[in-house]
């Protein structure tokens, strides 16, 4: 719920900014556009689409005979939860056939990690291809009416490259490999947990976390069973990231590219630099040395400081850069971690207190990953929890799991099992005033009177995250109080329920549309229910599916090496698993797990 009000927040600040800008230069600004605000449940706006779409439905059936031998189920916007969360539901409520074929059309890449999780090989996701050259001036960037070009993924033909990477693990029961799979991905963040601070994809974080899945298995064995974290296995592998986390860290501060970049958004403070911080404790920690030691050390000057920052090529800029190379200094290591907690969270720079906070934060965080899997596996867990905060903790200060989340083995993590929000909750939880009209009249004074300010600003604050890796949309945060369903009830309840608030807060069930006997037959589902799932293929399921390519025809070989595949018109600068076809190869046919 957080992560769609922080978007629906940054569409009206971004337009708020471009009539500013527009404004400013004398253009005529319109004031009559579409709110996309309002694709959201509860508007006027939605409800009419469903009534449309359901029309649709019938229409096509009675015209259109390759409609009338199918049935259609419809789950419409007053049917609680997400699109591609609703689709996998089904498809683990109906486990009974194997080989079944799903196709599915989004963008959202969670769609790839929510197939992988169903254990149904044969899913086809269908989505737009990515174009990002308009972010360059490249001359391949899309031209207003170029047809629209669209990919595939075929989640069999990952599988089975999955199944080559981890090829080298004897034993390995490759069904459990795909859930653990699962949980890594995780790190790198989602729509309900943040990435982990050092952990991001184009730099190899998902590299790094198969090297170590690797490297451990045979003394950690399985991070989850059937979607529930085994915690004892899961801190074992965690000991073995907080390198990654360093490592990243020396790189970033190394780095000669330029960190500060354009910002899309402004930022309503300073953003802070990260090879500054690090300056900073380093110059302390000597200052410090030189007073207790009375040795004389070398302090980097602010000369020097700016113009790496800036990307300079001045002597300045080349003698610090040539100071940072080897192992950076502890101190100023631990002043970045000092300086992201008192940042990022507002925690206190005493180290007693801030350590107590911290141990809340990755308390929490490892009780949104198992939310999630919960959520992938068996449907919503509980449907008023959220992460409670902007950012994720360090990976170094996920100490001692066992004794931090207090689950005994073999026991789950509990969440509380609510109800789902109504419509109308769910928009006045994440509208922004600017969008207030989307709501019934008599609501609209809870965005807009001020009484509530404290949970409904006018506008986002605006910050970049300086432990990222670059500075623009990647490390861009979109930062709003949390606003807890409680308190959303709470100030319902003192408006008068009329007949629009009545309407479109009404909750129903899935639709099936037949066409029987020479009409079409509606027919309301009974409601979804969590289930309990497990991480296994369905008996039955074909090893190779005649409608599906694989690489078991062909005799490869394979390797990891850089080969520098066209990723979004860019050229990718990691391992990329390469395939070769040769006769005399290691044939796949030669792997059985």
């Amino acid at each position: 719920m957080n992560n769609q009000r922080e978007r629906r927040y940054k569409f009206v600040d971004e337009v708020r900014i471009f009539k500013q800008k527009a404004t400013q230069e004398g253009q005529e600004i319109s004031e009559g556009y579409f709110d996309p605000n309002g694709i959201s449940p509860g508007t006027t706006f939605m409800l009419k689409l469903n009534e449309e779409l359901q029309m649709f439905i019938e229409r096509k059936m009675g015209s259109d005979k390759l409609w009338q031998g199918i049935e259609v189920i419809f789950s419409g916007v007053d049917v609680p939860g997400e699109g591609e969360h609703k689709m996998m539901q089904y498809i683990r409520e109906h486990q009974e056939e194997p080989n079944i074929r799903h196709c599915m059309y989004g963008l959202d890449a969670d769609l790839i990690i929510l197939a992988l999780a169903t254990h149904q090989p044969y899913i086809t996701i269908l989505r737009e291809e990515v174009n990002l050259s308009y972010l360059r001036e490249d001359p391949r960037r899309k031209l207003i009416g170029e047809t629209q070009k669209y990919q595939i993924i075929l989640i069999s033909l990952l599988r089975e490259y999955l199944k080559l990477d981890f090829a080298e693990l004897a034993g390995l029961d490759f069904e459990r490999l795909v859930d653990d799979f699962v949980l890594m991905v995780a790190f790198v963040g989602n729509d309900f947990v943040p990435r982990l601070p050092t952990f991001e994809i184009s730099e190899g974080s998902i590299n790094f976390l198969i090297s170590s899945y690797k490297k451990l298995w045979g003394t950690v064995g399985y991070l989850t069973q059937d979607g529930v974290v085994q915690w004892a296995h899961l801190a074992v592998f965690l000991k073995d990231l907080p390198q990654y986390e360093r490592s990243a860290l020396e790189d970033r501060i190394k780095s000669k590219k330029r960190r500060r970049e354009n910002e899309p958004i402004p930022a309503d403070k300073e953003s802070l630099s990260l090879k500054k911080i690090y300056l900073q404790g380093v110059n302390s920690a000597y200052r410090q040395g030189r007073k207790t030691t009375g040795e004389e050390t070398e302090e980097d000057s602010e000369e020097e400081i700016a113009a790496s920052e800036e990307g300079q090529d001045s002597e300045a800029a080349e003698r610090l850069r040539k100071r940072l190379k080897g192992d950076l200094k502890q101190g100023g290591m631990e002043l970045i971690k000092a300086k992201y907690y008192q940042e990022c969270f507002g925690f206190p720079s005493g180290k007693g207190e801030r350590e107590a906070r911290i141990r809340e934060v990755t308390r929490e965080y490892l009780r949104g990953l198992q939310w999630v899997l919960f959520y992938y596996y068996r449907g919503c867990p509980d449907w008023e929890w959220y992460y409670p905060y902007h950012y994720g903790p360090m990976i170094s200060d996920f100490l001692d799991v066992n004794s931090l989340m207090g689950i005994p083995e073999g026991s789950e993590t509990p969440f509380a099992h609510t109800v789902p929000y109504k419509p109308i909750e769910q928009l006045v939880s994440v509208l922004p005033p600017d969008s207030s009209h989307l709501l019934p009249e008599e609501i609209r004074p809870i965005l807009t009177s001020g009484l509530h300010s404290a949970y409904f600003p006018a506008k986002p604050r605006i910050e970049y995250d300086f432990l990222c890796a670059k500075v623009g949309w990647q490390s861009l945060k979109i930062v709003l109080p949390f606003v807890h369903l409680t308190l959303v009830r709470e100030l319902l309840a003192t408006i008068p329920e009329t007949d629009e608030i009545r309407t479109k807060n009404l909750q129903n069930t899935d639709v099936s549309f037949t066409f029987r006997q020479s009409r079409i037959q509606r027919t309301l589902l009974p409601p979804s229910t969590a289930c309990t799932f497990t991480g296994r293929l369905i008996p039955g399921t074909f090893p190779t599916h005649p409608d599906f390519p694989t690489l078991h025809s062909i005799p490869l070989s394979w390797t990891l090496k850089e080969i520098g595949i066209n990723v979004f018109l860019s050229r990718s600068t990691l391992e990329t698993l390469a395939l070769e076809v040769k006769g005399d190869g290691r044939p796949l046919q030669a792997w059985t797990g």
